[in-house]
C-alpha cells in the first residue's frame, strides 16, 4: 500500500507544471513588489508547480502559496517565509536553514530528511506532517503545532519547544536532547510514550516522567 502510495505521488509531482527561469523571475519580482504595496505586484502562487532542484535562498516569500507543490532538493537557505503556505507539498531533502517561518503552514507536507536548523519556526504549523529524519537542531519551535506529525528518527536537538504541541505524534527514536521543554504538550499513545523513555533524550523531562507514571499506574488500576 505504502510503495503504491510512493508511486502515485511520483507520478503526479513529474506531471506536475513547470515554469521557466523566466516565469520563475517574474514571479518573485512581482510578489517582492507586492510585499512593498508597489504597482504591478502580485502575491505568489506555486501551487502544484514543479520547482524541485530550484534556488529560492535569501528571498523574502512571505505569504507565498506552495501548497501541493513539488519542492524536493529546492534551496530556501536564509528565506523569510513567514505566513508562507506550504500545506501538502513535497520537502524532501529541501534546505530550509535559517529560514524565518513564523505562522507558516507545513500541514500534511512531507519534509522526509530535510533541514529547518538554526531556523525561527514560532506559531508554525505541522499538523500531520511527514518529518521522518527531518532535522530542526538549534531552532526556535515555540509555540508550533506537531500534533498527529510523524517526527520517528528527528532531530529536535537544542531547540525552544515551549508550549509546541506533539498530541498524538510519533516519536519514535526522536532526538530531545538540550531542548528547552517548558508546557510541552507530549501527551501521545502510550506505546509511543515508552519509546520515548527509552529512546529519547530530555534535559528537563521530571514533570512528563510523572504523566506516564500516571499513566501506567491508572492502566494497572484498569486492569
Amino acid at each position: 500500500m505504502i510503495g503504491s502510495m510512493s508511486i502515485c505521488n511520483e507520478y503526479f509531482m513529474k506531471n506536475m507544471k513547470r515554469i521557466t527561469k523566466k516565469e520563475l523571475t517574474q514571479k518573485i519580482e512581482n510578489h517582492k513588489k507586492w510585499l512593498n504595496n508597489e504597482e504591478g505586484g502580485e502575491i505568489a502562487n506555486f501551487s502544484e508547480i514543479n520547482l524541485e532542484l530550484e534556488d529560492l535562498s535569501n528571498i523574502d516569500l512571505s505569504n507565498a502559496n506552495f501548497e501541493g507543490a513539488n519542492l524536493r532538493w529546492t534551496n530556501f537557505e536564509n528565506s523569510r517565509l513567514e505566513n508562507t503556505n506550504f500545506k501538502k507539498s513535497f520537502l524532501l531533502k529541501s534546505n530550509l536553514k535559517g529560514i524565518f517561518a513564523k505562522n507558516a503552514d507545513f500541514s500534511e507536507a512531507k519534509l522526509e530528511k530535510a533541514s529547518l536548523v538554526n531556523s525561527n519556526l514560532g506559531n508554525t504549523n505541522f499538523k500531520s506532517a511527514y518529518l521522518f529524519y527531518t532535522k530542526f537542531s538549534k531552532s526556535n519551535l515555540k509555540n508550533t503545532d506537531f500534533s498527529d506529525s510523524n517526527l520517528k528518527f528527528a532531530s529536535l536537538y537544542r531547540t525552544n519547544l515551549e508550549n509546541a504541541n506533539f498530541a498524538n505524534a510519533t516519536l519514535t527514536y526522536t532526538n530531545f536532547c538540550f531542548s528547552r521543554i517548558k508546557n510541552t504538550n507530549l501527551e501521545t499513545n502510550l506505546l509511543d510514550a515508552f519509546m520515548i523513555f527509552r529512546w529519547a533524550y530530555f534535559s528537563s523531562f521530571y514533570d512528563y516522567m510523572l504523566k506516564i507514571q500516571d499513566n501506567v499506574l491508572s492502566m494497572k488500576k484498569d486492569n
